[in-house]
């Protein structure tokens, strides 16, 4: 009887497992979106939470004895913030309000050291716990740390962030909080950064960052956020550069499918071609492109500012159908950005993968004022269209199905025919061959790379590289371990100078 019960559950979970609707939508909003100038302005108000069933207001971080500290409390205390956050998801009653936590403005040292000791962990979460329920009374926590070990940590973070996040985790649940973790996409961060089995013990979602994977920093053109591969990368780490890749490796390595929310962003990263003449996939880049009015960063571009900017002519826009992923080329410039048609296809995917949903990552950086005439929001509806969802705007009854809009998955800004061919997005693979020229390492660093993932430094065994190949290789960053450790190739991680055979 015993064993029949036991089955029978067994049972049971599997079919809720399968059955585990696609339907999470997490909106992500910057709170310095304000101070954007002119029709860039984008405050929470301008948010339909309609199209939420998260939403997450990124507007604090923690300091090194664990005490919160606001991104800007003019915005959030002095001006109403947090209180027009609250009053926003009020208008939607199904709709969940977190807060947002960042690192990565500090870097990993202030966490790192922080995480380290048992009485700070404990500080930091009777701080948050207060925060979320005695001071605002938000639904929830969404923790960003970029990224556990890397970027100025420690071997033990791995660990450390596990029981940080099981003690947070234990004290939210007492009062029905959520507690979700953004995290970076690819596989090679597994070894180093998350114990994903662990994690996904105590956290409710993983928000998986699945773009950025390719910018500038390679030395050629690359989507950014392509749905599949296109065969003819070149090394298996280029392979890995996909959503379809990086779920994969997700689930293989114990996240439970139900708990991954895909991410896309409304930005597209912009990059200057090295010959204007050369511009399809495997191109030869030269730096960041240019800079937006509203967003004024270098290299990047809100959805509705680039969307601007195609508008005034002159630009290429081409659908990669292999890759299932845009790029547009204007002269020296060349974006790589997700689009209307892309984002529903990334909603079926989700679908087709039991996923627990997407997530709009700057949804301020999305058309929020109907800008280019394809609607308020277009990617944020999208994802909604993509993922099936019915509308219930404002909190009335459903008045709009989520049939998928065929007229609107054209690219909207297209200004020639050519862009509409397949050819061009996927058989420009000539220049692969030439990119590794324009990155050839500093003198001080290795001229080859011998694997996937990190290399140590010939000359300094506390120094190392994340190591992309491509013949000759250019590192993304280069980083030092501390506290008189070195790096551990076998374990990829900063060891105990006994542990690491440094000759």
């Amino acid at each position: 009887m015993k064993a029949a019960l036991v089955a029978g559950l067994l049972l049971v979970s599997s079919i809720a497992s399968i059955n585990a609707a696609t339907d999470k939508v997490f909106c992500f909003f910057n709170n310095n979106a304000p101070y954007r100038v002119g029709s860039g302005k984008v405050t929470i108000d301008d948010i339909d939470p309609s199209y939420c069933t998260h939403i997450v207001y990124s507007s604090i971080t923690l300091t090194s004895s664990g005490t919160l500290q606001l991104l800007d409390s003019f915005t959030d205390v002095t001006n109403g913030g947090f209180t027009k956050f609250q009053s926003i998801c009020q208008r939607n009653t199904k709709v969940r309000c977190l807060i947002g936590l960042n690192s990565a403005l500090s870097g990993s040292k202030m966490f790192s050291g922080l995480m380290s000791q048992a009485a700070l962990r404990q500080s930091a979460v009777q701080t948050l716990v207060n925060f979320l329920t005695q001071q605002n009374r938000f639904d929830g926590l969404d923790f960003y740390w970029q990224y556990p070990v890397l970027k100025g940590g420690n071997p033990e973070d791995r660990t450390n962030f596990v029981a940080f996040l099981s003690e947070l985790s234990a004290n939210l649940q007492m009062y029905g909080l959520l507690l979700t973790i953004s995290v970076a996409p690819t596989s090679d961060f597994f070894m180093s950064s998350y114990d994903v089995p662990s994690l996904a013990r105590y956290v409710d979602y993983f928000n998986v960052l699945a773009f950025d994977l390719h910018n500038y920093w390679d030395g050629k053109t690359g989507h950014q956020t392509a749905l599949y591969r296109s065969g003819k990368e070149s090394s298996l780490f280029e392979a890995q550069l996909n959503v379809e890749a990086i779920v994969a490796g997700w689930i293989a390595e114990g996240a439970p499918a139900s708990k991954l929310i895909l991410g896309v962003t409304a930005t597209a990263n912009v990059m200057k071609l090295y010959s204007g003449a050369d511009n399809g996939i495997g191109a030869r880049t030269s730096g960041r492109g240019m800079a937006g009015p509203y967003t004024t960063t270098e290299g990047v571009l809100s959805y509705h500012e680039l969307c601007l900017e195609k508008r005034k002519g002159g630009w290429t826009t081409v659908l990669d159908r292999v890759q299932q992923s845009y790029y547009a080329y204007n002269g020296q410039y060349w974006a790589t950005y997700d689009e209307i048609q892309s984002v529903l296809l990334k909603g079926s995917f989700s679908i087709t993968r039991g996923l627990g949903g997407m997530a709009l990552v700057g949804v301020e950086d999305d058309d929020v004022h109907n800008q280019c005439g394809n609607g308020f929001s277009p990617l944020l509806k999208a994802i909604n269209n993509g993922l099936n969802r019915v509308i219930n705007e404002n909190n009335s009854t459903p008045t709009t199905t989520t049939v998928r809009p065929i007229t609107t998955t054209t690219p909207t800004t297209t200004t020639t025919t050519k862009a509409t061919t397949t050819t061009k997005a996927t058989t420009t693979t000539k220049a692969t061959t030439t990119t590794t020229k324009s990155t050839t390492a500093p003198p001080t660093l290795p001229t080859t790379c011998p694997r996937n993932g990190y290399v140590r430094d010939p000359n300094n065994c506390s120094v190392y590289y994340r190591c992309i190949p491509n013949g000759e290789f250019f590192t993304s960053w280069k980083y030092s371990c501390m506290n008189g450790l070195y790096f551990n190739i076998a374990s990829s991680t900063c060891d105990y100078p006994n542990r690491v055979d440094c000759s």
